[in-house]
């Protein structure tokens, strides 16, 4: 980032983004801020990156929170065991078709 005294809206964007993964410097914050109190497309874009950026968290939350219980566990398991003779390659009938 070049040394001006406003921001481009590349600028911004760029420290928008920055800004959703770590805590800008003093100094980038403050640019940013000057920038959205003038720029309402910048504004307009902060505002759509938060909000993407909340649903993606409550999304992730959710997929983290749910478990399986323990007896919805062991049915899985003994279906798999019941199964498991009939999954997969069995190799010595493909020689019968050579």
């Amino acid at each position: 980032m070049k040394k001006r005294f406003m921001l481009t809206c590349q600028d911004a964007s760029r420290l928008l983004s920055k800004g959703q993964e770590h805590t800008l410097p003093f100094r980038e914050r403050w640019a940013l801020k000057i920038h959205l109190f003038f720029c309402v497309s910048c504004r307009n874009y902060a505002r759509q990156i938060g909000w993407i950026d909340q649903v993606f968290h409550l999304v992730a939350h959710q997929w983290n929170t749910y478990h399986l219980s323990h007896e919805a566990k062991e049915r899985i398991r003994e279906s798999l065991k019941k199964a498991e003779p009939g999954l997969g390659c069995d190799h010595s009938k493909e020689e019968d078709h050579l």
